[in-house]
């Protein structure tokens, strides 16, 4: 098993994240050289890592959470690669090869983009199984760098193979050249990553000259998109045009050529094709791979660091990436709304959540600004175009509800501040004065008004936005009546379907992610696909009695109150809303004996620390 190897004579170990045995530097008497000795502890530790990955697995399959969902995520590749539908595509000649290329581009521009937003702070990254392996060794730094790459590349292929398998059945690539396309692309941007999280944590603790070079990077890449965007905006055009005139750019070509490059192997259309086109991801291979091995830069203590507040994020969540000397204390403030023990129990809950969900990270607020902020830039660049101005305000308010949808459709599963984050402390929150209804709806209340809030926002700028579809003019006489029927009822499937999330939790444990951790495992992506059935199921048979009895609502209003047909759908959603809403809290009531009964020991719930 890795970290259990035997130490050298004379030389005690201190412990699994001992640095005691890791000698600093290249070269020396008695360190292992490169090569043949970094391949031997590699396949040493991928064989240890595999057989001790495959009894673990064999132990949960034991169970059946484990079993059905490795089930379900085969069935639904299966499924998904098995489609006739997508067998016969248009073939390679159909799509066009630029676009393809500088479309990949932009996509690992926006890769590159996101790491240096979010990712270029955390250093180089260690499981704890590395750590007990590699850092109580006699290598080097540059053994361990090398060591790092190598067990990156199973995961590397996987992905490079599964991203073949997705594009090739379109007729865009061949599976011949696309494996190995992509695993060279997907080799530069991890040696980029890498090189990054080396060099610029080193960077950021030189002063300021260094803080200031550690930026350099960020701020080329923002220039330089704004450099390609403002080259073909000028002359004008609708979004086509505007396309087309990025194209044959000359700076947005020369801006996008490396990440252009970078997939130009994948759709190589012969032997010959593929070994001209590696030049340049070689090049930047190269390049990055210099980078990390090139300069002696210290970086133990902080992968050290990096893999405890990984580990602690597993079982903390947000809240571990706050360091302990900036976490605010909260101090009592006068609040216009009387909280427990004044007011009742489920408002004094309903305001821990949103002040929890309130505490994240500064950069997370600050990720969230940049993209508000580029949101606002893009829909001025859009609605700018010549002659465009009102229908393309309109296009953007209706991509806004599309995306609003699929949005609202994903929150209920990905807020977690609710009931589910509370279930392991239930034999805490049983000793309180709390009657399970009260704790019930607290928790899912919470959610849904932080929710409900972001909604109703987007749909009063997506109902400002929106003044034409197609050739039909919209007015306020139609969005007026739309708006009133879909604040209700967005109100009514949040409560619902956040009540679905949290009671799911509550009588079907055992699959169920618990707590402010991160599950991990084969099976998990099988266990959300069962998951989600038993929601969409539930989903539907809920909102049949709601359904039909707004819909008659409607028909009725349509049929004698002649009325618009707007009119008819705000009636409808008035009706159904709260029918759906009282269905919510029967459920709730429903469920208070189960919260009584429920005890976390009995549950077979075995949760990653």
């Amino acid at each position: 098993m890795p970290g259990e190897h035997s130490k050298p004579a004379g030389r005690p170990s201190r412990g699994p994240h001992s640095r005691g045995h890791f000698l600093r530097g290249d070269g020396g008497r008695g360190r292992c050289k490169d090569g043949d000795s970094v391949t031997r502890a590699y396949l040493y530790y991928l064989r240890c890592s595999t057989k001790n990955r495959f009894r673990s697995i064999g132990e949960k399959l034991r169970r059946p959470r484990y079993l059905l969902g490795l089930l379900a995520m085969f069935g639904y590749f299966f499924l998904i690669f098995r489609n006739p539908g997508s067998r016969h595509a248009a073939s390679g000649a159909a799509v066009a090869r630029e676009s393809t290329l500088y479309g990949f581009g932009v996509f690992y521009l926006l890769q590159v983009l996101l790491f240096h937003l979010f990712g270029s702070r955390r250093g180089l990254l260690f499981s704890p199984s590395e750590v007990q392996f590699l850092f109580p060794a006699p290598v080097t730094n540059r053994q361990v760098l090398i060591f790092k790459w190598m067990t990156a590349q199973i995961g590397l292929f996987i992905s490079s193979l599964i991203l073949s398998l997705i594009v090739s059945r379109y007729g865009i690539f061949s599976m011949r050249y696309g494996i190995p396309g992509f695993w060279v692309a997907h080799n530069v941007l991890y040696l980029h990553n890498q090189s990054m999280n080396l060099i610029l944590p080193f960077l950021r603790e030189r002063g300021r000259g260094g803080r200031l070079l550690a930026r350099l990077p960020l701020i080329l890449l923002l220039v330089g998109i704004a450099a390609a965007i403002v080259s073909v905006q000028p002359a004008g055009g609708d979004l086509a045009e505007v396309i087309g005139r990025a194209r044959e750019s000359v700076p947005v070509r020369v801006f996008l050529w490396p990440f252009a490059s970078l997939v130009r192997p994948a759709l190589a259309h012969g032997p010959l094709d593929l070994v001209v086109s590696l030049w340049a991801p070689l090049l930047l291979f190269g390049l990055f791979a210099a980078l990390a091995l090139i300069p002696k830069i210290p970086f133990h203590d902080r992968a050290l660091e990096s893999s405890e507040r990984v580990a602690k994020l597993k079982t903390e969540g947000l809240d571990a990436l706050v360091p302990l000397d900036k976490k605010k204390q909260v101090v009592k403030r006068p609040t216009a709304l009387p909280l427990a023990p004044v007011g009742p129990v489920w408002r004094a809950i309903i305001w821990k959540n949103v002040l929890s969900l309130g505490r994240l990270p500064r950069r997370v607020w600050v990720g969230l600004g940049l993209g508000m902020a580029f949101m606002g830039f893009f829909m001025f660049f859009m609605t700018n175009l010549k002659g465009e101005g009102a229908q393309t305000a309109s296009h953007i308010g209706l991509v806004l509800l599309a995306v609003l949808a699929y949005g609202s459709m994903l929150a209920p599963a990905m807020l977690r501040v609710d009931l589910r984050i509370d279930i392991p402390h239930f034999d805490v929150l049983k000793s309180m004065p709390i009657r399970g209804r009260d704790l019930i709806f607290g928790e899912v209340m919470g959610s849904v008004l932080l929710l409900f809030a972001a909604q109703a926002v987007l749909l009063l700028v997506a109902a400002t936005l929106i003044r034409q579809v197609m050739t039909t003019q919209v007015g306020w006489e139609i969005k007026g009546p739309l708006l009133v029927a879909a604040l209700p009822a967005a109100f009514a499937m949040d409560f619902i379907f956040l009540t679905q999330e949290n009671l799911l939790a509550l009588w079907l444990p055992s699959f169920v992610r618990f707590g402010r951790g991160m599950r991990q495992g084969f099976d998990q992506f099988g266990q959300n696909l069962l998951g989600a059935l038993v929601r969409a199921t539930s989903a539907i048979l809920l909102l049949v009695a709601p359904g039909a009895l707004g819909a008659g609502v409607g028909f009725a209003f349509i049929h004698w109150g002649e009325v618009s047909p707007w009119t008819a759908i705000a009636a409808a959603s008035l009706t159904a809303s709260p029918l759906l809403f009282l269905e919510g809290l029967l459920l709730q009531r429903a469920s208070e004996g189960r919260y009584e009964r429920f005890d976390l020991s009995a549950e077979k719930v075995t949760e990653p620390s």
